[in-house]
């Protein structure tokens, strides 16, 4: 059995959960270029979607919460949850890796519609192989699941279990918040007929194309002769039909950790001037190359956190590992300067 584990609205969520204020308000989080790249479903609710420019969204309601986005953070926290997920079994995956996809919805121009981002929630997403387990036992494992998320990151879930990927999918996004929903054995075309054909993962054309035909659902599809499909799709028209009769083979990948070591420091005062950040980066630089024992250094991650409340980071990766100090060292410090620090600093974040 395959377990889906589905956590919407997942980088807003992270800061709601963390700062009262943003709590049941429309919350949007936006990137450098001034778009939308996440969302509370308070914010969903007035027609807020993912890509959208700032200015907009906020046409929509002008009283709309708008918060910096920290994909450093967000991927920090789903790491985490991959690695207490794999004390359930090691064939975890995260869906289309760490990226959080936007929405696909079919008006969207975009060359491929992912089936994990067509309801517009950007949700983090990610597969368990269950192995070989009866009814009752597969339900059990997916409370443990869902406890687990609950006790371990106080975050909304839902879980699908089903026979493949692609059921469990849609089982977990057709739910609302802390549900569970299994999809029985040779019930899976079944549950996924009058689900939308759109949740295929499949280009815009080909949906567009599905809908001039009339085959609107997924339970059109998987009544179709598979050599029509094949006509008239190729190759893409056999995965469809598998696809929409609940046949879904593909393994879930084993997941293997980075090794990460990282170091938070809070500061007694803010700190306005270089020098004194520059000690601070350092001292941490040292510690966490300690730690390491001579590994050599894929990326660098930094977060500064000012007196304001502005939270600062950013990720760089090194076009060959290293493990010499000097190297890191001006490194972390040209990743600061670039941050555009315009306040006190304090509390300090490197990763390695």
């Amino acid at each position: 059995m395959i377990a889906c584990l589905r956590l919407p609205f997942f980088a807003a969520a992270l800061a709601q959960r963390d700062d009262a204020r943003l709590r049941r308000v429309p919350l949007v989080l936006v990137d450098e270029a001034g778009q939308v790249t996440g969302l509370s479903p308070e914010a969903a609710r007035l027609g807020v979607r993912v890509g959208m420019p700032l200015r907009q969204a906020q046409m929509l309601d002008g009283s709309l919460h708008v918060r910096p986005d920290t994909p450093v953070r967000t991927r920090r926290v789903l790491e985490e949850l991959l690695a207490a997920l794999a004390v359930f079994t090691p064939q975890v995956e995260p869906e289309e890796g760490l990226e959080l996809r936007a929405d696909a919805r079919l008006r969207r121009d975009v060359p491929v519609l992912p089936a994990a981002q067509i309801d517009d929630q950007p949700a983090a997403t990610c597969y368990l192989d269950l192995g070989r387990l009866s009814e009752g036992d597969t339900l059990e494992v997916g409370y443990e699941l869902h406890r687990m998320v609950r006790v371990r990151l106080d975050l909304p879930a839902t879980v699908g279990l089903a026979s493949g990927r692609f059921p469990a999918r849609v089982a977990a996004a057709a739910l609302g918040k802390h549900e569970i929903l299994a999809v029985s054995p040779g019930q899976e075309a079944a549950f996924l007929a009058p689900f939308t054909a759109g949740l295929l993962p499949v280009d815009g054309e080909t949906v567009r194309q599905l809908h001039l035909l009339g085959l609107v659902t997924l339970g059109h599809i998987a009544a179709q002769p598979v050599s029509a499909l094949l006509d008239r799709f190729g190759k893409t028209g056999r995965v469809m039909h598998r696809l929409a009769s609940g046949r879904d083979t593909r393994p879930v990948q084993t997941y293997t950790p980075r090794a990460v070591f990282r170091q938070t420091r809070q500061l007694e005062q803010p700190v306005g001037d270089w020098q004194t950040l520059h000690a601070v980066l350092d001292d941490l630089l040292m510690s966490l190359l300690a730690q390491a024992d001579e590994q050599a250094v894929r990326q660098v991650e930094l977060t500064l956190l000012q007196d304001d409340g502005r939270c600062l980071e950013d990720t760089l990766t090194l076009r060959a590992p290293s493990g010499n100090g000097a190297h890191l060292r001006q490194t972390v410090r040209e990743l600061a300067g670039a941050l555009g620090v315009s306040g006190g600093v304090v509390e300090v974040a490197l990763g390695l």
